[in-house]
């Protein structure tokens, strides 16, 4: 058996039965699907340095204030409760979906957020 291997965290399931968490800390697993329907009470959620190419399965996430996504995605949902956007070393080639995404939302108005 490969110990180093179990270390990691490769699928999200479960977690409907959470409903009253609001911190998620799941970075530098393997994480390629987010599945966190139910969690709407959620604000903090760090995901970095996993293997996630897109944002679906945040759809559920209403109260989420804070989001660690550096090191994965490419594709952003609408997220307007947002305060912290965290997407450096990821391979986002169109940044009009990040400013619709979080318009509306406290990140929009950071300093060095722009378009």
């Amino acid at each position: 058996m490969n110990m180093k291997a179990l270390r990691f965290i490769q699928v999200m399931v479960n977690m409907e039965s959470l409903t009253k968490l609001e911190e998620l800390w799941l970075g530098r697993n393997r994480i390629k699907v987010v599945n966190l329907c139910g969690l709407r009470c959620i604000k903090k959620i760090s995901l970095q340095s996993n293997q996630l190419t897109s944002m679906k399965g945040f759809e559920d996430c209403v109260a989420l204030e804070e989001l660690y996504l550096s090191h994965n995605v490419d594709d952003i949902q609408s997220l307007t409760k947002l305060e912290d956007l965290w997407l450096n070393d990821n391979q986002i080639e169109i940044l009009e979906a990040i400013t619709e995404a979080v318009e509306g939302s406290k990140a929009n108005s950071f300093p060095g957020f722009s378009m």
